[in-house]
């Protein structure tokens, strides 16, 4: 499985928003896709079989 809508609520690092989206779509899932169900329509109600959420909290910081 990859990621395939990103939705970002606050980005303050250098990285715009499409880059950090990008690079995340890359980044493969190990879940089992018979788990899900896949719809083409955008506008579902997101639940947990057409739904995976991640929260990436993290800080940089300079050694």
């Amino acid at each position: 499985m990859a990621i395939e809508r990103v939705y970002i609520a606050n980005n303050t690092s250098l990285i715009q928003d499409e880059v950090l989206s990008h690079r995340l779509g890359l980044i493969p899932i190990s879940a089992d896709p018979r788990l899900f169900e896949y719809s083409d329509n955008a506008g579902d109600d997101k639940n947990e079989k057409n739904t995976i959420v991640f929260k990436v909290q993290t800080t940089c910081w300079l050694p």
